[in-house]
Protein backbone atom coordinates (compact mmCIF):
# COMPACT_ATOMS: atom_id res chain seq x y z
CA UNK A 1 0.00 0.00 0.00
CA UNK A 2 1.16 3.48 -0.82
CA UNK A 3 0.59 6.36 1.59
CA UNK A 4 -1.41 9.14 -0.06
CA UNK A 5 -1.40 11.70 2.75
CA UNK A 6 -0.93 11.85 6.47
CA UNK A 7 -1.71 14.15 9.37
CA UNK A 8 -1.17 13.75 13.10
CA UNK A 9 -4.57 12.04 13.44
CA UNK A 10 -5.14 10.36 10.05
CA UNK A 11 -3.38 8.43 7.29
CA UNK A 12 -4.80 7.55 3.88
CA UNK A 13 -3.35 4.61 1.93
CA UNK A 14 -4.08 3.36 -1.58
CA UNK A 15 -3.60 -0.18 -2.85
CA UNK A 16 -3.86 0.29 -6.62
CA UNK A 17 -3.62 -3.43 -7.38
CA UNK A 18 -6.71 -4.22 -5.30
CA UNK A 19 -8.45 -0.81 -5.76
CA UNK A 20 -8.58 -0.29 -1.97
CA UNK A 21 -8.57 2.99 -0.09
CA UNK A 22 -7.58 2.52 3.56
CA UNK A 23 -8.32 5.23 6.11
CA UNK A 24 -6.66 5.01 9.52
CA UNK A 25 -7.87 7.39 12.21
CA UNK A 26 -5.58 7.79 15.23
CA UNK A 27 -7.09 10.62 17.19
CA UNK A 28 -9.53 13.45 17.41
CA UNK A 29 -9.44 16.77 15.61
CA UNK A 30 -11.59 19.88 15.25
CA UNK A 31 -14.86 19.45 13.35
CA UNK A 32 -13.77 21.50 10.33
CA UNK A 33 -10.57 19.44 10.00
CA UNK A 34 -12.51 16.16 10.37
CA UNK A 35 -14.91 17.19 7.61
CA UNK A 36 -12.17 18.51 5.31
CA UNK A 37 -10.23 15.25 5.73
CA UNK A 38 -13.26 13.16 4.81
CA UNK A 39 -13.96 15.38 1.81
CA UNK A 40 -10.37 15.09 0.60
CA UNK A 41 -10.48 11.30 0.98
CA UNK A 42 -13.76 11.14 -0.95
CA UNK A 43 -12.25 13.16 -3.80
CA UNK A 44 -9.26 10.81 -3.90
CA UNK A 45 -11.63 7.83 -4.02
CA UNK A 46 -13.47 9.35 -6.98
CA UNK A 47 -10.29 10.25 -8.87
CA UNK A 48 -8.28 7.08 -8.21
CA UNK A 49 -10.75 4.50 -9.45
CA UNK A 50 -10.91 2.70 -6.11
CA UNK A 51 -13.77 0.28 -5.57
CA UNK A 52 -13.29 -0.50 -1.86
CA UNK A 53 -12.92 1.56 1.32
CA UNK A 54 -11.70 0.22 4.65
CA UNK A 55 -12.00 2.64 7.55
CA UNK A 56 -9.84 1.67 10.51
CA UNK A 57 -11.31 3.58 13.43
CA UNK A 58 -9.96 1.40 16.24
CA UNK A 59 -8.18 4.35 17.86
CA UNK A 60 -10.73 7.03 16.97
CA UNK A 61 -12.24 8.89 19.90
CA UNK A 62 -16.00 9.40 20.15
CA UNK A 63 -17.33 11.94 17.64
CA UNK A 64 -19.54 14.86 18.52
CA UNK A 65 -23.11 13.97 17.45
CA UNK A 66 -23.15 16.60 14.67
CA UNK A 67 -19.98 15.16 13.09
CA UNK A 68 -21.23 11.58 13.38
CA UNK A 69 -24.49 12.55 11.70
CA UNK A 70 -22.66 14.52 8.97
CA UNK A 71 -20.31 11.61 8.21
CA UNK A 72 -23.16 9.10 8.07
CA UNK A 73 -25.52 11.22 6.00
CA UNK A 74 -23.22 13.27 3.77
CA UNK A 75 -20.06 11.23 3.33
CA UNK A 76 -21.64 7.77 3.14
CA UNK A 77 -24.15 9.05 0.59
CA UNK A 78 -21.38 10.65 -1.46
CA UNK A 79 -19.31 7.45 -1.44
CA UNK A 80 -22.39 5.52 -2.52
CA UNK A 81 -23.00 7.94 -5.40
CA UNK A 82 -19.33 7.51 -6.38
CA UNK A 83 -19.83 3.75 -6.71
CA UNK A 84 -18.90 2.33 -3.30
CA UNK A 85 -21.11 -0.66 -2.56
CA UNK A 86 -19.81 -1.67 0.88
CA UNK A 87 -17.94 0.23 3.57
CA UNK A 88 -15.69 -1.98 5.66
CA UNK A 89 -15.08 -0.66 9.17
CA UNK A 90 -12.63 -1.94 11.76
CA UNK A 91 -14.45 -1.97 15.09
CA UNK A 92 -13.31 0.86 17.35
CA UNK A 93 -12.14 0.38 20.92
CA UNK A 94 -14.19 3.25 22.40
CA UNK A 95 -17.70 2.04 23.30
CA UNK A 96 -19.46 5.20 22.04
CA UNK A 97 -17.60 5.08 18.73
CA UNK A 98 -18.31 1.34 18.46
CA UNK A 99 -22.05 2.03 18.75
CA UNK A 100 -21.86 4.58 15.91
CA UNK A 101 -19.96 2.11 13.70
CA UNK A 102 -22.50 -0.62 14.38
CA UNK A 103 -25.35 1.71 13.32
CA UNK A 104 -23.86 3.04 10.07
CA UNK A 105 -25.79 0.50 8.03
CA UNK A 106 -29.01 2.34 8.89
CA UNK A 107 -28.04 5.01 6.36
CA UNK A 108 -28.71 2.97 3.23
CA UNK A 109 -25.27 1.58 2.46
CA UNK A 110 -23.93 -1.87 3.15
CA UNK A 111 -21.55 -1.58 6.11
CA UNK A 112 -19.60 -4.54 7.47
CA UNK A 113 -17.80 -4.17 10.80
CA UNK A 114 -14.69 -6.30 11.41
CA UNK A 115 -12.70 -6.98 14.55
CA UNK A 116 -9.30 -6.49 12.88
CA UNK A 117 -7.71 -4.68 9.96
CA UNK A 118 -6.37 -7.95 8.55
CA UNK A 119 -9.86 -9.44 8.57
CA UNK A 120 -11.29 -6.39 6.74
CA UNK A 121 -8.53 -6.42 4.09
CA UNK A 122 -8.75 -10.20 3.63
CA UNK A 123 -12.47 -9.90 2.88
CA UNK A 124 -11.64 -8.07 -0.37
CA UNK A 125 -10.88 -10.51 -3.16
Amino acid sequence: MQMVFETEFYTLYHDADRAILLQQWRGGCPSEVFRATHTKSLRYFEESGCRHVVSDIRLAPPLPPADARWAAEEILGSYQQAGLECLRVVRPLAAQTRQIADNLGCYGMSVVVYDSLDEALDSIK
